[in-house]
């Protein structure tokens, strides 16, 4: 029986380093959003917005610069949060942005937010991969679903601005106070009945 553990042993921890490298599991969502990518980038290159429209990446301390390592606090499906350090690999302004983490061999992830311009705004795309042993326990459909909201969320909150800041603009040329700096003819009083007596 000892000889058998022998050979087990080996064979166990075989199949467990294959699935450690070549187990994989993807999630995507994607949508337009009426902005400019300048608009959307301006959301989602800032940390302390993430709170007001990402149901999964609750809080994140730390800036979106290349090499950067941000604290990262998830929510998982049960409420409970976890916390952890992301990398940021890359950042283009209003293109890209792509942040990785996790324990190699565990469970690693790579988290990559596209901009892409379209007729009518800008194409969001998030995918995000995992590998490791880690992705047989994985809820993919649990994230999945986040990231849809996240994006929905994301896309409600950069239109509502845009809205808001058209709104602003719009005023300001042509509500009330558009209309101060307007010079404007006012006719004579005697044109407007308003002769003075004689």
């Amino acid at each position: 029986m000892g000889m058998q553990w022998v050979v087990a042993i080996p064979v166990v921890l075989a199949v467990l380093a294959l699935l450690a490298l070549f187990s994989r599991k993807s999630v995507r969502a994607a949508l337009t959003i009426q902005a400019t990518p300048a608009e959307v980038w301006s959301v989602l290159s800032n940390p302390a917005s993430y709170a007001d429209w990402n149901p999964v990446m609750v809080s994140l301390e730390g800036a979106f610069e290349e090499g950067a390592t941000l604290s990262v606090e998830t929510k998982n499906p049960d409420g409970s949060t976890s916390v952890f350090a992301i990398r940021v690999a890359e950042v283009l302004p209003n293109q890209r942005l792509n942040q990785v983490g996790g324990v190699p061999g565990l469970l690693t992830f790579d988290h990559t937010w596209r901009l892409t311009p379209v007729e009518g705004g800008t194409k969001v795309s998030l995918r995000e991969v995992y590998r490791g042993i880690g992705v047989l326990f994985l809820d993919a459909v649990w994230v999945e679903a986040a990231y849809r909201r996240a994006i929905i969320q994301l896309r409600d909150l950069v239109e509502s601005r845009g809205r808001q800041q058209r709104g602003i603009e719009d005023w300001a040329t042509s509500g009330p106070m558009g209309q101060l700096g307007t010079p404007v003819e006012l006719p004579s009083p005697i044109e407007a009945g308003c002769a003075p007596p004689e």
